[in-house]
Order: structure tokens, then sequence, then C-alpha cells
């Protein structure tokens, strides 16, 4: 454990310590985090074309090995490339969406982080505003004897009524 600057017998210090801490580690190994999330993305993808690559070139090879007729009409060839068309758009679409998302929760992030800074600021003032009422005026000895010599001679006056 690091050593402190600050006082150990103030919890609201070490806890600030410990959250300070917390989230520096975070940041140290975010940029760690992000990396090897990508490097795995790139390893999938290249094992995903790796795989249609081989099963396109087993397939091409049993069919020239054999005596099947892979003579495609040009409509079928068309109807190939249509369905690779679409499925790029697709694919261009599903990044798109992904990309204003990712942006959008930033957003509401921030949004966050903005509300936060300022109900933490309402609720300073109202703590502030509270606290002041809490106060005692502060009252020399001879106000006070006044005040408590006015309220005995108003004490008698004062008389309660029966409610039945």
């Amino acid at each position: 454990m690091k050593k402190s600057t600050k006082k150990q017998d103030d919890i609201y210090d070490v806890c600030m310590q410990n959250v300070d801490r917390y989230f520096s580690d975070i940041k140290k190994t975010t940029a760690t985090y992000l990396q090897s999330v990508t490097d795995l993305q790139q390893e999938i993808v290249r094992s995903w074309r790796n795989t249609i690559d081989t099963a396109i070139t087993f397939q091409q090879k049993f069919v020239s090995n054999s005596s099947i007729n892979m003579k495609t009409p040009g409509l079928t060839t068309k109807l190939v490339d249509a369905v690779y068309e679409q499925l790029n758009k697709a694919h261009e679409l599903q990044n798109q969406m992904l990309i204003a998302s990712i942006d959008a929760i930033g957003q509401n992030v921030k949004s966050f982080n903005n509300n936060v800074k300022s109900f933490t600021e309402l609720r300073n003032k109202m703590i502030e505003s509270y606290l002041s009422l809490m106060k005692m005026p502060k009252v020399d000895a001879e106000t006070l004897k006044k005040a408590i010599s006015s309220y005995k001679k108003d004490m008698p006056k004062i008389e309660l009524k029966k409610v039945r």
C-alpha cells in the first residue's frame, strides 16, 4: 500500500485516496484492454476468412477432380454477386448503427457527468442553507438574561383554553 500524505484518521480522505488509486489503475489498464480486444477481433476475422477461403478452395478442388459439371448460368453468378452486395451493404449499415450508438452512449455519459456536477452544486447549496439555519446565534450573557426575564414576565399572561 502506498504511503499517504493525507491524514489516515479522516475517513473521507482515506476513501478519496482509494478511489483515486482505483481509477488511476483503470486508466493505466484501459489501453491494454482495448488493444487486447482489437487483437482478438483481428484474429477472429483472420480465422473466419481462413475458414471461408479453405472451404471454397476445398470445394473447388473437389469439383475439379471429379466429373461434376459446375458450369453456372450467368443468372446464378449475378445472383451470387447481388447476395454479396447486399451482405456488404448490411455490414456497412451495421457499422454505421454501431458507431452512432457508441456516439450516443458517449453523449449520454457526458450529460450524466454534467448533471452530477449540477446536482453536487445544488446539494452543496442546500447543505449550506440547512447548516446556516442550524447555527445558534451568538448571544452575550446580558442579552440572554434580558430574554429570559422577558419570557418569565410574559409567561403568566399566557392562558391556555381548554378544548372539549
